[in-house]
């Protein structure tokens, strides 16, 4: 599964003393190893921690409140486009 933040950034940051880096967008392999090692430095307090994508803002959008309730909608669309095109 590939899940995407609304600003389409990775995110690294610090919640309730719990660190974490996530919302790498499709480029999971590569920035999961990055972020990683940077989230252990700033565990450790290392100045090599420091990234752009610590502790920035986490957008979201109207009618969105923590469920992708529109996502059957958007599937059954695009099963829709694929079936149409198919048969012409």
């Amino acid at each position: 599964m590939i899940a995407y933040t609304f600003d389409r950034l990775p995110h690294v940051g610090k919640v309730d003393g719990l660190h974490y880096a996530g919302g790498y967008c499709g480029s999971g392999v590569v920035m999961a190893t990055w972020l990683g090692t940077k989230v252990a430095h700033r565990v450790l307090g290392n100045a090599e921690g420091n990234t752009a994508f610590a502790e920035i803002a986490h957008p979201t959008h109207p009618l969105y409140f923590g469920r992708p309730w529109f996502l059957p909608l958007v599937q059954a669309w695009y099963q829709a486009a694929d079936l149409l095109d198919r048969r012409v």
